[in-house]
């Protein structure tokens, strides 16, 4: 009987370690498994090699607008120079004698408009002055030129910047400049 007893306690022995020894080489298995998973790209999406040229991806973040971006503090003197890097050029055309109005709108804007100053260079003259002296539309935009479509093309330009004087800060101030048929 102590023979049967020894017996049965070396063959529960043995299926102990059996299933222990079992279960360790599973889990071990199974985090070697994840660890090559989430180490390779096994799980990344392929793509066809064939067909990409013919997927076409959109940043909804682009568009064709005119934008003056960044507004600085200067004088108004090197804010009416051609060494004030905020401002853009353009050039309006469509059918002749049409009238046009050029628009500021504020993208992003927290500074009181009596600080901020443009500038609109035409071939029929210069305006210059502070977003506060000009018409404001209903919509928040800014009227700095009214002007009539000509055979001739001419260049505009319209230059911004922030005054001097003013003491906070005026980091991203932004504007779009829009061109809107009356």
């Amino acid at each position: 009987m102590e023979k049967k007893n020894q017996t049965k306690k070396a063959s529960k022995k043995k299926q102990t370690i059996l299933s222990t020894s079992s279960c360790l080489v599973l889990v071990t298995m199974v985090l070697l498994l994840s660890y090559f998973v989430f180490q390779t790209n096994l799980l990344e999406p392929k793509l066809n090699t064939l067909t990409t040229s013919y997927i076409s991806f959109n940043n909804k973040n682009t568009t064709d607008m005119l934008k003056i971006s960044n507004l600085q503090k200067m004088t108004n003197r090197k804010g009416q120079s051609k060494f004030n890097e905020q401002g853009i050029s353009f050039e309006v055309s469509g059918n002749e004698k049409q009238t046009y109005e050029v628009v500021l709108y504020p993208l992003t804007n927290q500074i009181d408009t009596s600080y901020i100053h443009f500038t609109f260079e035409s071939k029929e003259g210069n305006i210059s002055g502070t977003l506060n002296q000009m018409e404001e539309k209903e919509d928040g935009g800014f009227i700095i030129y009214t002007g009539t479509i000509s055979k001739k093309e001419s260049k505009k330009t319209i230059r911004m910047w922030i005054d001097k004087k003013y003491k906070a800060n005026s980091n991203h101030t932004s504007f779009e400049v829009k061109i809107e048929s009356r």
